[in-house]
């Protein structure tokens, strides 16, 4: 979900009412989460990113994930395959190094309230709050003609 799931993303009107600066704000995001190569641009900037920063763990675990499923315990020799394991024990290593560097990060009370009394939608009760901003557009079906008649 988020702001690209349909309820937000058929919202034409009040996206145009949004600044050009923020939409490109949101432009970069989406392009930075994106699920191309792996999540490789945004595993590229958690990488240049200066600690305390916290990374996306979906990230790291679809490296496991990956490695777990797909490459063999025993390599074509019949030997244990050492490569999968140094792999797993560098992303376990890159994971234990974000938790190891401390967070300055202050409360601010009335966001924290705000965050924690948020509601929560279903989808259903999401699509009903889209359409209250911006019902549907009805179309006439080809070749109808208006009530005018023109």
């Amino acid at each position: 979900m988020g702001l690209t799931s349909a309820p937000i993303h058929r919202l034409k009107k009040m996206k145009a009412m949004v600044s050009k600066r923020k939409q490109e704000m949101v432009s970069a995001l989406e392009d930075l989460s994106s699920f191309d190569a792996n999540n490789g641009k945004l595993r590229a900037a958690v990488k240049a990113a200066f600690p305390p920063s916290i990374p996306f763990v979906g990230s790291f675990l679809t490296l496991l994930v990956h490695l777990d499923e797909n490459v063999p315990f025993v390599g074509d020799t019949k030997m244990v395959n050492f490569f999968k394991y140094k792999k797993i024990a560098a992303i376990i290593k890159e994971v234990a190094f974000y938790q190891q560097t401390p967070y300055a990060i202050t409360p601010v009370p009335y966001l924290l309230h705000w965050l924690t009394n948020m509601p929560v939608l279903s989808e259903i009760e999401q699509d009903k709050a889209s359409l209250r901003c911006e019902p549907r557009e009805v179309k006439p079906p080809p070749g109808a003609t208006s009530p005018t008649g023109k």
